[in-house]
């Protein structure tokens, strides 16, 4: 049999994924929900066509993702003791990428390949069952686990737009999941909206508004991240004037908040950010960034004046996308930058709940795209100290989306 070679690229779209969901489950929903329309392939599939090519391998997870508006299943598998991955396009089919998983994505239980070696149920055969249970139910995620001696399988289905989760045992018995926390989430993506206008549901404004001059609006991109459509800004106000878009309905104390950001242009200003517990557009906090400065700051605006809270020198250049997320938990601020902790500081200024939006000063024009919001909880991560610009960031101990 002719085997696929196995070859070194950059992880690219693994790296894309983690970072565009971060595992709040209504973006990541979202996301599948346009993956599963457009795939003509199945999970099931999917493990057949990986082992035509490379032959027996011991598989150990498949998820249905959006990589650049394409339907694609990432399939994980150990092979010759080494975990590797292949990427299927599954509008037809075909393989996209065979490489060996990067360090930093590699499951990190040693249990996991002896319990799957040892298993008499494959997580092909877990599939099965989980749709002999759900008949026409689409699975978008399976994955094995050992933590309890034994292998056991989480399947995530989707049908009549509706997501489910199922365990399945070694010996195949198949159970609802545990339900998880409400953690009152919203996303957005701008996918389905109207391209041209305004996206409904946010209302739009300006701290010093005598100089504002800002254009919001839904527009296909030449390079999505994960869907045909981004949230445009197009400024000129001046330079004293913040552009906001506030999130209609939306009120957090506790928040965890994130978007993806490109700093498109601007000669005075370029990138923005976020702010959160905000009651009107003269009060709320920022994190933001500056291609332009170079910085990666956190600010509140009390009466529409903006004191600096921390701030952090970092590299960034125009026309990049960038993921930017906040938590905060009663006066604990946590900033992160593509994943990495990078400011962490304590404030008692605004202490009520309030909205959610978006922020650029001046003439920063900018594009946000897969936007998501949620109740913030405390983690173990909560104490991992911020990391120095440039360093590589440290897995959490909790094993939460913070790494």
């Amino acid at each position: 049999m002719k085997r696929l070679p196995i070859v070194i690229v950059l992880a690219f779209s693994v790296s894309t994924f983690a970072e565009d969901t971060e595992r709040f489950d209504a973006l990541s929903h979202d996301i599948t929900r346009r993956a599963a329309e457009q795939s003509k392939t199945s999970a099931r599939q999917a493990i057949d066509i990986t082992t035509k090519q490379l032959g027996n391998v011991l598989f150990h997870k498949i998820e249905l993702i959006l990589d650049a508006n394409k339907p694609v299943y990432e399939v994980v598998f150990f092979k010759d003791g080494n975990e590797a991955e292949v990427e299927i396009d599954a509008s037809n089919g075909k393989i996209l990428i065979s490489e060996p998983m990067p360090n930093d994505f590699k499951n990190p239980d040693p249990n996991l390949r002896p319990a799957l070696e040892k298993s008499k149920l494959s997580l092909a055969q877990a599939i099965e069952a989980a749709q002999q249970k759900h008949p026409g139910a689409s699975i978008v995620r399976a994955e094995a686990d050992a933590s309890a001696g034994a292998p056991a399988f989480t399947i995530e289905l989707l049908k009549d737009n509706a997501f489910s989760t199922l365990q399945v045992a070694a010996n195949a018995e198949v159970k609802p999941a545990p339900q998880q926390t409400n953690r009152d989430e919203r996303a957005w993506t701008f996918d389905r909206d109207p391209t041209g206008k305004p996206p409904p549901g946010w209302t739009f404004g300006y701290t010093t508004p005598a100089e504002g001059k800002a254009r919001w609006t839904v527009e296909k991109d030449a390079k999505p991240m994960s869907g045909p459509n981004v949230l445009n800004l197009d400024a000129a106000s001046g330079s004293h004037a913040f552009n906001l878009a506030m999130a209609d309905g939306t009120r957090y104390d506790d928040v965890e908040f994130r978007t993806r950001l490109r700093a498109n242009t601007g000669k005075e200003d370029q990138g923005g950010g976020l702010i959160w517990r905000c009651s009107d557009p003269n009060n709320y906090y920022i994190c933001r960034l500056n291609p332009l400065e170079t910085n990666f700051r956190v600010y509140h605006v009390v009466k529409g004046k903006r004191t600096q809270l921390a701030g952090v020198d970092v590299k960034a250049e125009a026309g990049k996308w960038r993921v930017i997320r906040i938590k905060m938990l009663g006066d604990h601020i946590q900033c992160f930058l593509d994943g990495q902790k990078l400011l962490d500081c304590r404030d008692k200024t605004i202490t009520t709940p309030g909205m959610v939006g978006l922020w650029t000063k001046a003439d920063a024009s900018s594009s946000f795209d897969n936007i998501a919001v949620r109740k913030a909880l405390p983690t173990k991560s909560d104490d991992v100290p911020a990391v120095a610009p440039g360093a590589p960031a440290k897995r959490d101990p909790d094993g939460d989306d913070d790494d």
